[in-house]
């Protein structure tokens, strides 16, 4: 079954760069002959895959003086964050 759609689209949402509609997963499922939760069961993991190495290509092309400043930056950032959630739990229980 063809899902009607060029290998260059395919190609962008495997690799996380593009996101198909709710009926192109439908079509691409149908076409698999598996289910749309299967389909999409580790879709969170792969952009999160996808992202990060989209982030380390960037970086390696800074010296590592700014490599290690963004790298301090983004760690700071993620603490806030963390802290922020942790929290956010406390005062929902």
């Amino acid at each position: 079954m063809q899902i009607n759609k060029s290998s260059i689209f395919i190609s962008y949402i495997e690799r996380g760069i593009k996101f198909p509609s709710l009926n192109t997963l439908i079509d691409i499922a149908n076409a698999l002959d598996i289910s749309l939760d299967m389909l999409v069961g580790n879709s969170v993991n792969s952009n999160l895959e996808a992202n990060l190495c989209y982030i380390n290509n960037k970086l390696i092309q800074l010296s590592p003086n700014r490599q290690q400043v963004l790298f301090r930056i983004m760690e700071s950032m993620l603490d806030i964050e963390l802290d922020n959630q942790k929290n956010s739990n406390i005062i929902e229980s």
